[in-house]
């Protein structure tokens, strides 16, 4: 591992104003996570750069809890990380394929994490061998935040169909118009989240047809369907059985007697 020759757009010191320093790999950068020392702040001149940290954290009767999650940046003040003593890795990675804002909002794979956690307390003594495992760590959390940025776009799919369910336009083709991509792009992120249009305007159906019963129980049926983009009581019958293993009818007494 070699030393950055030079400085990134941040800056990490220790609780006693030490600077610490920091190893390079590619575009990202990274330090481990010292035992003895239990604080961090890391000073950020621009947003370039989010952080992902991962170390274990004991809670109360000395639970250990493992943490990995996503720091974004911030230029008004430092961001004071308190391991509490605890070994653990920090690595920054650049912000530039991902929507930053909504990183905050997600977390890391569970599964992803686990692996990480087993990784970062095993770290070998030889370098070089290190050098693959935290390779193998930056991986696992490009692939989580690809994954949360997938899971932004299908988002903003769905908000814009449920925003449209009853406009007489609504098609794939009028998603993808409105959405400003192709056809072809639309249909491959479907794909890629393991679903269809068509699935999932009768999944947003569904859960409105849910919504609209929860919320007032003794509207009529009839009424509710013209708000939720269904054409007939047949088709919205046969969808929610299928969706809910109940009638509409069913699913509409079960929450008026609750």
């Amino acid at each position: 591992m070699k030393e950055i020759e030079s400085n990134p757009p941040f800056e990490v010191l220790t609780y006693r104003k030490n600077r610490i320093s920091l190893e390079a790999l590619e575009d990202k950068f990274f330090f481990l996570i010292d035992e003895k020392e239990d604080k961090f702040s890391i000073y950020f001149k621009d947003e370039k750069y989010g952080v992902f940290l991962s170390y274990d954290s004991k809670g109360k009767e000395d639970k250990v809890n493992k943490v990995n999650k996503f720091l974004l940046p911030n230029c008004n003040s430092p961001i004071n990380i308190e391991t509490n003593g605890n070994s653990g890795i920090v690595i920054f990675f650049p912000l530039s394929k991902f929507n930053s804002r909504e990183l905050n909002k997600k977390k890391i794979n569970t599964v992803y994490g686990e692996i990480i956690s087993k990784l970062r307390v095993n770290f070998s003594e030889d370098k070089s061998k290190m050098i693959v495992e935290i390779n193998a760590i930056i991986c696992l959390v490009s692939i989580s935040l690809i994954e949360s940025e997938k899971e932004r776009i299908i988002d903003k799919i769905v908000s814009f169909i449920r925003e449209n369910i009853t406009n007489d336009k609504l098609s794939l083709d009028y998603v993808a118009q409105n959405l400003y991509m192709s056809k072809r792009k639309l249909q491959y992120i479907f794909s890629s989240n393991k679903t269809t249009y068509k699935k999932t305007l009768n999944e947003v159906k569904i859960d409105l047809l849910v919504y609209y019963i929860n919320e007032n129980p003794d509207v009529s049926i009839k009424y509710i369907l013209s708000k939720c983009g269904f054409n007939s009581h047949s088709s919205a019958s046969n969808a929610f059985k299928i969706a809910k293993g109940e009638t509409l009818y069913q699913y509409k007494k079960k929450v008026r007697a609750s």
